[in-house]
């Protein structure tokens, strides 16, 4: 499953769909509106239909980071939801965000900083807090429906520290 659509990549984008046509066909000659009429299928008469052609495998490349991340963080989620994750689940979480900011990152090649690199560095943290259970994306997949109807006891002792025991304490 793709957990990301190229909407979220230009969401997460520093300049929406220029940035992203810029980082996914290297040519100059793509506008950013050419690549969101090519991947709305909106019209594309005002531009040549080499510079289309640019575009056109523009969004081939996208499609193929947005899988690539995917499946990268399928080897995170894996761990803990080995049955696989609803498109609920996907959706109510920040997994879409996680996955787009990695495959722009991704969009940036061997030419990437060190700047880019810090600044995404929170969704690989993400993922793995998701693999060592310190950030959960929902029920694990599988989980029977009884998951949440286990019974919680607690009870609490008698207080066994006093003010008189605190006082000279700031």
């Amino acid at each position: 499953m793709d957990y990301a659509t190229i909407d979220d990549l230009v969401r997460v984008s520093v300049s929406g769909w220029s940035d992203v046509a810029g980082r996914a066909t290297r040519d100059a000659r793509v506008p950013g509106e050419l690549l969101q009429a090519v991947a709305t299928g909106g019209d594309t008469s005002a531009w040549s239909p080499e510079v289309v052609s640019l575009a056109t495998g523009g969004l081939a490349a996208i499609n193929t980071q947005l899988a690539a991340a995917s499946r990268y963080a399928d080897t995170f989620l894996a761990v803990r939801y080995p049955g696989g994750l609803t498109a609920e689940q996907v959706a109510a979480s920040d997994l879409p965000t996680v996955v787009a900011t990695i495959a722009l990152r991704r969009m940036y090649g061997i030419t990437v900083d060190e700047a880019v690199v810090k600044s995404t560095k929170w969704a690989d943290d993400y993922l793995r807090d998701v693999a060592s259970g310190l950030v959960s994306i929902g029920p694990a997949a599988g989980a029977g429906e009884n998951a949440t109807d286990a019974e919680v006891l607690y009870s609490f002792s008698a207080r066994s520290v006093t003010d008189d025991d605190l006082r000279g304490f700031a």
